[in-house]
């Protein structure tokens, strides 16, 4: 019969040794900094054009925006 290809393993170490995956600040930035930073979110909404987007999506997005 035929032969059989051996399994190849592989591994993926990087996030293995621990220090990638440490919380650390990217940056050193004040609290005013970071305050302002808090209220900014952007929300895109792609291929929703129907009732259903009509009727539950844009009202639901809207209510969080008066929040």
């Amino acid at each position: 019969m035929g032969s059989r290809a051996p399994a190849i393993t592989m591994r993926n170490d990087s996030f293995s040794d621990g220090d990638s995956v440490r919380g650390e600040p990217l940056s050193e930035k004040t609290e005013t900094e970071n305050a302002s930073e808090i209220g900014c979110l952007s929300v895109i909404v792609l291929g929703a054009s129907g009732d259903l987007a009509k009727k539950k999506t844009f009202p639901a997005l809207f209510n969080l925006f008066k929040q």
